[in-house]
């Protein structure tokens, strides 16, 4: 607790109000101030704790207004009434969420707006209505996990498993549904199925991460919720029969609780001292170190590394973890006394296998490659999973370069373990820099050897050639000849990795190409971009940021002015300020979408012997009657004035053409004849 909470517990008032103001001129911390509001409620003295609140939002509204919000945000869970304090609360969320459409109705529905209802209880409401955002994660109670793509006023869609656009009203989904975190179990079993089936075969640790994220109670509902009927019935028997185990996890039938938690450093020594594997003390700790803010972990992690020179374990791998659970579990690099590294690669795969933990993992293995010797090094390399294998290799290349070297020059002269052939190669088309020459071009041994290896090898050093050496890919199909070529065709029609990557498509287009003599390159207009002119461009740019500046903030505050006028169910004014601020949201996330796919005429990729967006073009029916007009983008269409839109029927039908073509349009039986195209002046002097 802090200084000024220490005096509220106390009791000394009079102390307390003189320091209390002495902070104010200061620096008033808004968790220090929580403190104080919490000690004095404890106390039953909540009306000293709101004439000290008064003091402060006097003193504060003189303030900047992110020191406001600060406090606010910490003052707000600890009163019930305190209509000043519930009044700038709500101001201060409509300026935050400004362009949230659901928010008023959370407003209403969190009890924010009745003066009559507790402001703890209704801040806890809004916190967590305000987690259905877009993006965010929901557990429906039927349809499982899914991910938020749309919210309004009224009404939400949700990418379920089995219904990827599933419509429902907002009512609707805030009966059926918890909002849950993005890495937590629920959103996890959606995202990474593979990560959750590892998560499920530990219950504990699922239980741990259910606990977390439903607020230190999990119920048979929400796990069948969450995995379905059968697999949810037979998880619930995993966590129930985990929490009977647990010491600090009640069960109660149909539902499991955490109890009340000793002191951190306490539950955390009274890990070491049990009987169990260190892997599995390991698991318990990192759990609840993780359950610790930064300053509380670092300060117990402090106290328990004291006792870790007492253990006698020839678990070597998992005290290496231990030491690096305590150290706050660093990412990039991680050096402690006490932290054993095996001498041997016999030994150090052993421990390996007891480290739980990726991060840890690899930085095990690369602490032994820097200090191993060279024969050593090599026999680890070879053991290696593919994961371990490649930052090992980065410190070998790093601490021993001449040995690095010579260990990836004799695999890529022997071919007898394909898989380590190709993950060799795959390194060094990622760390170009340390190829055997400038001009080693992998592309021949790929071809040779991705059908012997794993269908994961071959996958991955594919992509790598595809993505880092394209050109030497294209340089040798282009060498071969047409047979040759076409036997490379069919090897690769039967290597599914291949197909996977778009290798097979690469070695296709080359034939088709060869046998046909025809450029396929497709035209410009016919990508993911829109076309316009410099000039239309900058005015959609200044239109958007007009509405973003001007139009959304003045529809809010007609909002806010409305909903000052009374019983908002009978108010048409307040209802006509929301619907035009949706009106004007939508225009802006229609505009933006559009304007990040704008790009201007590629002039370079324009000709007059080729109809494209940007150029005019005269036509000639077969009666000789002449119809000219302009191909531009959507913004500068105005058919009335000769200026067709592209991505209209009209215009998409003269695209491509070239002077002698024919052309037809659409709901017109005659033909014409392309006579001229010219690049309009806008584009040349762009």
């Amino acid at each position: 607790m802090s200084r000024l909470g220490d005096i509220a517990a106390a009791g000394d008032y009079a102390a307390l109000e003189d320091a209390w103001l002495d902070r104010l001129q200061a620096d008033l911390d808004p968790e220090e101030a929580a403190d104080v509001f919490r000690a004095l409620d404890g106390a039953g003295e909540s009306d000293r704790a709101a004439q000290l609140l008064d003091i402060a939002l006097d003193a504060l509204s003189e303030e900047g207004a992110q020191v406001g919000i600060d406090f606010l945000r910490a003052a707000a869970p600890c009163f019930d009434g305190s209509p000043r304090l519930r009044e700038l609360v709500v101001e201060m969320l409509r300026d935050e969420y400004l362009m949230y459409e659901p928010l008023e109705r959370f407003l209403k529905s969190s009890g924010l707006m009745d003066g009559q209802k507790s402001l703890r209880e209704c801040w806890a409401r809004i916190g967590e209505l305000l987690r259905y955002r877009r993006d965010g994660w929901v557990l429906h109670f039927t349809m499982g996990p899914g991910r938020i793509t749309r919210i309004t006023r009224d009404s939400a869609t949700i990418d379920f498993e089995k219904a990827h656009s599933f419509d429902i009203s907002l009512d609707a989904l805030l009966d059926s549904s918890k909002p849950v975190s993005s890495d937590g179990p629920p959103a996890l079993r959606r995202r990474d199925p593979a990560a959750w089936s590892a998560l499920a075969q530990d219950p504990s640790l699922m239980l741990q991460g259910l606990l977390d994220e439903f607020g230190g109670k999990v119920t048979r509902r929400l796990v069948t919720a969450m995995a379905g009927q059968d697999e949810g019935a037979d998880l619930w028997k995993k966590l129930a029969s985990a929490a009977s185990s647990d010491p600090g996890i009640v069960a109660l039938g149909d539902s499991v609780e955490r109890k009340q938690a000793a002191p951190p450093d306490v539950s955390i020594v009274s890990v070491l001292s049990t009987g169990e594997p260190l892997v599995a003390r390991n698991r318990e700790m990192a759990r609840q170190l993780r359950a610790l803010d930064a300053g509380t972990r670092q300060a117990v992690s402090e106290k328990v590394s004291h006792n870790l020179p007492r253990l006698r374990t020839p678990e070597s791998g998992a005290l290496y973890e231990m030491y690096w659970l305590l150290a706050g579990e660093p990412q990039e690099s991680f050096a402690a006394p006490g932290a054993p590294v095996e001498l041997t690669p016999g030994r150090a795969t052993r421990a390996l296998a007891e480290i739980t933990s990726p991060v840890c993992r690899k930085l095990y293995a690369t602490a032994f490659v820097a200090r191993a010797e060279a024969g050593d090094m090599k026999a680890l390399l070879d053991q290696l999973q593919r994961n371990l294998w490649f930052p090992a290799m980065e410190t070998a290349f790093e601490k021993h370069p001449v040995e690095a070297a010579e260990y990836a020059a004799w695999h890529l002269s022997n071919r007898s373990d394909p898989d380590l052939h190709l993950r060799v190669v795959e390194f060094l088309i990622l760390h170009p820099d340390l190829a055997p020459s400038e001009d080693w071009n992998p592309t021949m041994t790929i071809l040779e050897t991705a059908g012997w290896a794993r269908a994961e090898s071959a996958r991955k050093v594919i992509t790598a050639l595809l993505e880092a050496r394209h050109d030497q890919l294209v340089h040798h199909l282009k060498s071969l000849d047409t047979r040759r070529l076409g036997m490379l065709s069919e090897q690769l029609s039967e290597l599914g990795p291949a197909q996977d990557t778009g290798l097979l498509l690469e070695v296709m287009r080359e034939l088709s190409q060869r046998r046909s003599g025809v450029d396929e390159r497709p035209r410009f207009w016919q990508s993911d971009f829109v076309y316009a002119s410099p000039s239309a461009i900058a005015r959609r740019h200044d239109e958007l940021i007009r509405l973003k500046s001007e139009e959304i903030p003045a529809a809010a505050r007609a909002i806010k002015e409305a909903a000052s006028h009374g019983d908002l169910s009978e108010n048409a004014e307040y209802a006509a300020a929301l619907e035009r601020r949706d009106l004007l949201l939508d225009a802006l996330r229609r505009g933006t979408e559009q304007f990040d796919r704008l790009r201007p005429y590629p002039r370079n990729d324009m000709t007059r012997s080729v109809c494209s967006p940007g150029t005019k073009v005269l036509l000639e029916s077969e009666e000789g009657r002449e119809l000219e007009f302009q191909v531009v983008g959507p913004l500068e269409a105005a058919p009335e004035d000769g200026r067709v839109n592209y991505l209209a029927p009209m215009g998409a039908a003269v695209l491509g053409t070239s002077p002698g073509d024919s052309v037809s349009f659409p709901g017109n039986p005659g033909v014409f004849v392309v006579k001229k195209i010219e690049i309009l002046p806008e584009v040349t002097e762009q």
